[in-house]
């Protein structure tokens, strides 16, 4: 087996074990779970205060207790498991639209193709920041939070526009290209087309952006969650946390964390979409 095949499957592995911990993240961190690493429960208030006044680190709560008398060190593991769940879901689904709805505009005419492209383009002037406020707005007036059904709603509004028109593009350059035409002239389908020749080409230049949308998404919805100041019982976040940062160095150690927690991920990424430019440079030139 090449060295090269052998990484591939490692990483495929890792990523495999890193969304698998992602998922079962509420059940590692659970004090009734049978499986849990961290016996404590993000959303139970371990100390009633009447000033709300948060609590600094002690041996049964590493890392201290909010002003609502939650252990922050479990908030801040489920934080951060809702942004990179978030985010992940938010940019693939986005980029699933996205490839879908940008083939099919690229296989029309040239005119069509237009038109429609502009139709969209009108919808791109939408500010996302606000779409993300008014999204979060109303789901956070729920008494439950579905993660999947709020990227979907992000991704259906927004997400997918940026993607569809990389698939465009490229679908009007290789639907004309001379073996494309010539498969046509053979009988080939529309079908058998789009998933032999065209599909490959779009998602080796959008794979590459998926990263890039997730740090977006990533920063976007902790702004805004910052910026809405609300104690979310259900719902722990990154942007929560952040909120202390108005008291200045008086709460520090609550803030420091998801905020190196918040660059790392996005450095993290950034890594990640460097390194898929150059493998989808080679696999394109060769």
């Amino acid at each position: 087996m090449k060295p090269g095949t052998i990484i591939k499957k490692i990483y495929i592995l890792l990523f495999s074990i890193f969304i698998i911990l992602l998922i079962i993240a509420p059940k590692l961190v659970n004090e009734n779970s049978k499986i849990a690493i961290y016996k404590k429960d993000p959303n139970k208030i371990y100390l009633k205060s009447i000033q709300k006044i948060p609590m600094p680190p002690t041996k049964d709560n590493p890392l201290g207790i909010d002003k609502m008398g939650r252990d922050i060190m479990a908030r801040l593991i489920i934080a951060t498991r809702n942004s990179i769940l978030l985010s992940l879901s938010y940019a693939t689904i986005s980029a699933i639209i996205g490839i879908f709805i940008g083939t099919i505009i690229g296989m029309f005419s040239f005119e069509i193709c237009m038109l429609i492209s502009k139709l969209i383009e009108a919808l791109q002037t939408l500010p996302f920041f606000y779409v993300v406020s008014l999204v979060f707005y109303y789901f956070l007036k729920q008494k439950t939070y579905n993660m999947l059904q709020t990227a979907t709603l992000f991704a259906l509004i927004h997400g997918w526009i940026r993607f569809a028109f990389i698939a465009r593009n490229n679908t009007l350059i290789i639907k004309n290209l001379d073996y494309v035409k010539a498969g046509e002239a053979m009988g080939a389908s529309k079908i058998r087309i789009i998933l032999s020749h065209i599909f490959p080409e779009v998602f080796s230049s959008i794979s590459s952006i998926i990263p890039l949308q997730m740090a977006r998404s990533l920063t976007t919805f902790e702004v805004v969650s910052f910026l809405q100041k609300k104690d979310k019982n259900l719902y722990p976040s990154l942007g929560e946390l952040l909120n202390y940062m108005e008291t200045g160095n008086k709460y520090s150690w609550i803030w420091i964390n998801p905020l190196l927690i918040l660059i790392g991920i996005n450095i993290i990424l950034a890594i990640i979409n460097l390194q898929l430019r150059k493998k989808m440079k080679h696999l394109i030139s060769s």
